[in-house]
């Protein structure tokens, strides 16, 4: 919806494109800065895919856990298609740069059990299982601030 679209020099910035970095607003700005912290910590970790996403979900929301409560806006236990796609908008999340997926791709992967247009946490949890248990774990601490990196990815991309 053009409501919740970002402005098109956003989309620019956040795409790479700083010709027009003076139309943006501060709050623009910020999430441009915080775009390419993401971007920079990413690739300085060798994150891609699911990883790269769990990654910014965290940095972003503090934990995956987190994360699933921030899109579940209602308090429901589940996350509707309009929820997550408002909620990407919202946190300035250009999941295709970041991880390679557009987001309704990313919704299709977690909402499999059953397919109802709605993510359940326990659907969430299954989904990011894997990354939580292996090694990037501790990763996931890191990006929502622990281990002496600086406090929030806001802090660290002033």
């Amino acid at each position: 919806s053009p409501i919740l679209s970002p402005s098109a020099a956003l989309q620019k910035a956040l795409g790479g494109d700083f010709g027009e970095l003076d139309e943006l607003s501060e709050q623009d700005l910020a999430a441009v800065a915080e775009h390419q912290q993401l971007e920079e910590e990413l690739q300085g970790l060798d994150l891609t895919g699911i990883q790269a996403l769990a990654y910014v979900l965290a940095a972003k929301c503090g934990s995956l856990r987190k994360a699933f409560k921030w899109f579940d806006m209602n308090r429901k236990g589940r996350i509707a298609q309009v929820a997550w796609d408002t909620g990407m908008c919202l946190l300035r999340i250009d999941t295709v740069r970041l991880t390679g997926f557009q987001p309704t791709d990313i919704f299709g992967m977690i909402d499999i059990d059953p397919r109802d247009g709605l993510i359940t946490k326990s659907e969430w949890k299954a989904f990011f299982k894997a990354v939580e248990e292996g090694s990037l774990g501790d990763v996931l601490k890191t990006a929502a601030g622990g281990a002496g990196q600086g406090g929030t990815l806001a802090d660290r991309s002033a």
